[in-house]
């Protein structure tokens, strides 16, 4: 590409994520993919290959469709959210990536057009297995519009190369042309359509991002300094405008910050949850002054807080408690007046992390969190992840991540992170025979495995292999060892391997030491790069060769029960 520091960074990213057998283009794709998607997610929890718009697709190299906050890789998954939450939120991320050094006019208006193409009613000039899933989703969006009580669909274009964007004005004109033609369709939210075009500053910024931990500026002024306490750096109380705690949650993009993932609860739509109903009435009938004594506030943990006058800086923070509010707030941020509203908050620096178990436990008790789940989600994540680690090896290295983005300055691939939506899926794919739920939102399956899954008896050891199963067939279906066609039933693929690797029962998990010795068995298949991927393709031969007329193109006959069982059989 010819620009030295871009191509240091591309160097990085493929190293890191095993991509150097790749060409070029195809590097430099998924790296624009994983920048414009992580700065619209705030998130790397996030799988790259599911951004793909397949080789044959032209004009548009990757998408991500967000839903209610979390990106979507199903339909399944659109209807999860949609059923735990009750309303409809979107946003459409398109890409286009291009190595030369300069925008083209002509690709230019190739990438409006194809997008535009997208978002027709009739999308079959694309044939690629992913643009059939992508084009699924998006018409499931907007044929249940009723849902969407807050807004209609955000639309963000990336387009991005290594030159200098320097408001050409026949690139404007081909940009505003554009733009308008999408706009006229009148599927997005404001009838706006925005156009990010990035360069090599450009990129270099996005890249930065991704590296960098959250640090954030603050003036509190109305704050009492709290007594000095064993292990706690420093802590303040007070009450906080919404105009800087804004600066907590929302980034300069817009988009609410990935820093809620300490908190044990789902944010819940505020027309099925009383109390975000509650918060919210208080807030739209403009009574703002009542909202600092009739709301418990917010509780923020950092690692690091740094105090000058009235300025406080905080970094690697996440809230621990108020994610319901915080939302509440986000999703009301444009109403007049909010910004003088008061906000309660405590901000509490420690790097202990029991310290902070406690306060996430501590904070959390209202009735509608049992102490089995805060427990479950606190004690239970973090151990795992001491467990992850200490299972690694000097030829391996997969890490479980409880908390977003907590890995991003650690030099390791994305696929050898395991995170709790991950877990949850391939745990209960491969040991109590729910491939067919895999597909749809880990919350809802979460909430109907109770005591079968984090339960704070049992061994941690099958998490691990099953998360070790998962990260080597994610490897091989990146590098194009195993066809990419499989890939919607890789949770069945995961099932069928563990029948081939045992032929006894399941252990009882809450008995540790023969759990142990069922699952250390498992662990040296799986260390074997020969054995685990020959495992993992005579178990796709398996799936061929099952009972169930497998279509590949038909999204249901992953996600039917009967199907399991006919595999099983």
């Amino acid at each position: 590409m010819g620009d030295i520091i871009i191509d240091s960074f591309l160097k990085k990213f493929s190293t890191k994520n095993n991509l150097l057998s790749f060409d070029h283009f195809t590097q430099f794709e998924m790296f624009t993919n994983f920048l414009s998607i992580y700065n619209e997610y705030n998130s790397m929890s996030f799988n790259l290959t599911d951004t793909l718009t397949g080789k044959a697709t032209q004009g548009i190299d990757g998408i991500a469709i967000i839903v209610n906050g979390k990106i979507c890789t199903s339909l399944k998954e659109i209807e999860d959210l949609i059923e735990s939450t009750g309303y409809l939120d979107a946003k459409f991320v398109l890409i286009q990536a291009k190595t030369s050094s300069k925008f083209n006019s002509e690709e230019l208006g190739g990438f409006f057009r194809w997008c535009k193409t997208f978002f027709k009613e009739s999308s079959d000039l694309f044939s690629s297995d992913e643009m059939k899933n992508f084009i699924e989703m998006k018409n499931f969006i907007y044929q249940n519009a009723e849902l969407m009580t807050r807004h209609t669909p955000f639309c963000e274009l990336y387009f991005m190369t290594t030159g200098i964007w320097n408001e050409d004005a026949n690139l404007v004109n081909i940009v505003n042309d554009g733009k308008q033609e999408l706009e006229n369709l009148n599927m997005f939210n404001n009838d706006i359509v925005n156009f990010i075009p990035c360069g090599s500053k450009e990129l270099q910024e996005l890249y930065r991002k991704t590296t960098t931990i959250s640090k954030t500026t603050i003036t509190l002024e109305k704050r009492v300094t709290l007594p000095k306490i064993k292990n706690i750096d420093s802590a303040y109380s007070g009450v906080i405008p919404f105009s800087e705690f804004k600066k907590i949650i929302i980034d300069k993009n817009g988009n609410i910050k990935s820093v809620f993932e300490d908190n044990i609860r789902d944010y819940l739509e505020t027309s099925k949850n009383a109390v975000n109903k509650d918060i919210e009435e208080t807030i739209k009938s403009n009574n703002f002054e009542y909202f600092c004594i009739l709301n418990n506030g917010i509780t923020v943990v950092t690692d690091k807080l740094i105090s000058s006058g009235d300025e406080i800086v905080i970094e690697n923070y996440q809230i621990v408690n108020g994610c319901q509010t915080s939302h509440v707030l986000y999703e009301n941020k444009d109403l007049e007046g909010i910004d003088n509203l008061l906000i309660p908050v405590k901000i509490i620096a420690t790097k202990d992390i029991n310290i902070k178990g406690d306060i996430t436990r501590a904070t959390n008790n209202q009735t509608a969190v049992s102490k089995q789940e805060l427990e479950a989600l606190t004690h239970f994540q973090k151990t795992l992840e001491e467990f992850y680690e200490a299972s690694n090896n000097s030829s391996l290295e997969i890490l479980y991540e409880r908390r977003t983005n907590q890995y991003k300055q650690k030099d390791i691939s994305l696929y050898k992170i395991v995170n709790i939506e991950i877990q949850v899926k391939v745990f209960s794919s491969m040991f109590l025979d729910l491939p067919h739920n895999a597909s749809g939102h880990h919350g809802k399956l979460l909430n109907s495995l109770g005591d079968d899954i984090f339960n704070l008896n049992h061994s941690y050891y099958p998490y691990y292999i099953s998360g070790l199963i998962y990260c080597f067939m994610e490897e091989y279906f990146l590098n194009n060892k195993i066809d990419k066609m499989y890939k919607k039933y890789r949770f069945h693929i995961i099932m069928i391997a563990w029948y081939l690797m045992n032929s006894s029962r399941v252990p009882d998990f809450t008995n540790k030491k023969s759990t142990q010795k069922y699952c250390e068995k498992m662990k040296i298949i799986l260390l074997d790069r020969n054995q685990n991927i020959n495992l993992l393709k005579q178990s796709i031969n398996i799936l061929i060769d099952s009972k169930l007329n497998l279509d590949l193109a038909n999204r249901k006959t992953s996600e039917l029960a009967s199907n399991t069982k006919k595999i099983q059989d």
